[in-house]
C-alpha cells in the first residue's frame, strides 16, 4: 500500500513541479502578491494621510496677539476661541470623541516669551495641547498643530514647550490596528484559496476529464490509496504555497503599518506567535485543499471545479472578515468552526491577544476535518457512478 501511495504522490510532485506556469501561480504568486499587496497599502494609506482631511476645528484658549493672524492662515484650520471656564468641558468632549483639538496658552503668552531668558534656569511659559489619540481626526488635527508649534518655536530660539495631552479614554480601542488585524485574515484566507484552487481542481478533475483516473482504478491500485497519495501530495503541496502565503504576510505587513502611522510593529511577536501563525494557515491550508478535492472529485470538468468552488470563496472572504464585526475570540467553541477559526486566530495572534490553547484547538480541528474529508474522498473514489461521469 505505501508504495502506491509513494507512487501517485511522485506523479503528483512531478506534474506540479515541472509546470513553471503552475509553480509561479500556486507557489510564488500569493507570497509575492500578498508582499506587494501590502506594501502597496502602506505607501497609499501614507499618501491618504498627507492629503486634504478638510478642516477641523482648533479650540483655543488665550490666544495670543503674535499668532492670532498665523493661525488664521494655517490651511485647513478653523480657530474657534474659548475662555478658560469652558476648557473642563472641552477636555471632556474631546475624551467622548465630540471633538477634536484643543489649545491652551498662558495668561500672558508674548510677554512671557519676551521675558523668558533659557540661561536662568526657570522652566518656559507652555503650552498645552489636548487631543484623542483614539479618533484619526484628532491625532490629525495634533499632528498637524504640533508642527505648527514647532515650526514657530523654532522661530522664537526655544523661549517655550509644548506639552502633550492625550485624552484617550481608558482602555479605548485602536480603531486602525483594529482594521487592519480584521483585514489581515481575509486577505490570507484568500490567497491560500487562490493556492489551493490551482492545484486541486487540475489534479482530480483535470484527471477525471482526460479518463486517466478511471484508468488508475482499474489498476490494482485501491480507490483508498489512490486518495490517500491524492491527499497527501496535494497538502505538501498546499503546505508550500501556506508557507509562501505566510513569508510574504510578514515582509509585507511592516511596510503597511508604517503607511498607516499606527504604533505597531512586528517587534513585539517572538518565535512563539510566529510558530502559532504558521500552524493556523498550514492546518487551514490542509482543510481548504481538502473542500476543493471533494468538490473537483464531484465535478466533471476543471471549468466546472473552479466555477462550482467560487461561492465557497465568497464564504471563505466574509468570514475572514468576522472577528473585525464581531467577538468570539475568547470562546473556545468559536475555534471548532471552520474557517472562522483560522481567522479568529489570525486576528488574536496579529493583535497580540490570544489563546494558546484556543489556537491549537483551530488547528487540531482543522487537521480532523481534513481527515474526515479524506475519508469522504476516498469514498467517492469508489462510486462509479461519480468517478465516470464526464
Amino acid at each position: 500500500m505505501k508504495s502506491n501511495v509513494f507512487t501517485i504522490m511522485k506523479k503528483e510532485f512531478a506534474r506540479f513541479f515541472k509546470d513553471r506556469r503552475m509553480v509561479f501561480t500556486a507557489l510564488i504568486m500569493p507570497g509575492l502578491l500578498l508582499f506587494l499587496t501590502y506594501t502597496l497599502m502602506g505607501g497609499l494609506m501614507t499618501s491618504l494621510s498627507g492629503g486634504d482631511q478638510g478642516a477641523f476645528i482648533a479650540h483655543v484658549c488665550n490666544l495670543p496677539d503674535s499668532l492670532a493672524d498665523r493661525l488664521a492662515d494655517e490651511e485647513g484650520l478653523q480657530v474657534e476661541i474659548i475662555e478658560e471656564g469652558q476648557i473642563g468641558r472641552l477636555r471632556a468632549q474631546i475624551e467622548a470623541g465630540e471633538e477634536n483639538l484643543l489649545l491652551v496658552f498662558p495668561q500672558g503668552f508674548d510677554q512671557q516669551v519676551a521675558a523668558y531668558d533659557a540661561q536662568s534656569g526657570l522652566a518656559a511659559p507652555r503650552i498645552d495641547i489636548y487631543y484623542n489619540s483614539s479618533s484619526a481626526v484628532s491625532s490629525m488635527g495634533y499632528d498637524n498643530a504640533r508642527a505648527f508649534l514647532d515650526g514657530y518655536q523654532y522661530d522664537l530660539c526655544h523661549k517655550f514647550e509644548v506639552a502633550q495631552q492625550d485624552l484617550i479614554p481608558p482602555n479605548a480601542p485602536d480603531y486602525t490596528m483594529n482594521a487592519l488585524t480584521g483585514m489581515l485574515p481575509m486577505l490570507l484566507l484568500m490567497f491560500i484559496f487562490s493556492g489551493c484552487i490551482t492545484l486541486a481542481p487540475e489534479s482530480i478533475a483535470g484527471e477525471k476529464e482526460r479518463g486517466t483516473i478511471a484508468t488508475l482504478l482499474v489498476t490494482p491500485i485501491k480507490s483508498g490509496e489512490l486518495a490517500a497519495g491524492k491527499i497527501l501530495s496535494l497538502g505538501v503541496m498546499a503546505l508550500l504555497c501556506g508557507l509562501s502565503s505566510t513569508l510574504g504576510a510578514i515582509l509585507g505587513f511592516d511596510n503597511m503599518i508604517s503607511g498607516t502611522g499606527a504604533n505597531f510593529s512586528f517587534d513585539g511577536i517572538g518565535a512563539t506567535e510566529y510558530l502559532l501563525l504558521l500552524l493556523v494557515i498550514l492546518s487551514s491550508v490542509l482543510l481548504t485543499s481538502t473542500l476543493i478535492s471533494l468538490i473537483s472529485a464531484y465535478a466533471k470538468s476543471v471549468k466546472e471545479a473552479n466555477t462550482t468552488a467560487m461561492p465557497l470563496l465568497i464564504v471563505t472572504l466574509v468570514i475572514g472578515l468576522l472577528p473585525m464585526i464581531g467577538g468570539g475570540g475568547d470562546n473556545f467553541y468559536f475555534y471548532l468552526i471552520p474557517i472562522y477559526n483560522t481567522s479568529l486566530g489570525m486576528s488574536g495572534l496579529f493583535a497580540s491577544d490570544y489563546s494558546a490553547a484556543n489556537i491549537m484547538i483551530s488547528v487540531v480541528s482543522n487537521i480532523l476535518y481534513a481527515c474526515a474529508g479524506s475519508y469522504v474522498l476516498a469514498k467517492m473514489f469508489r462510486s462509479e457512478k461519480i468517478i465516470m461521469t464526464k
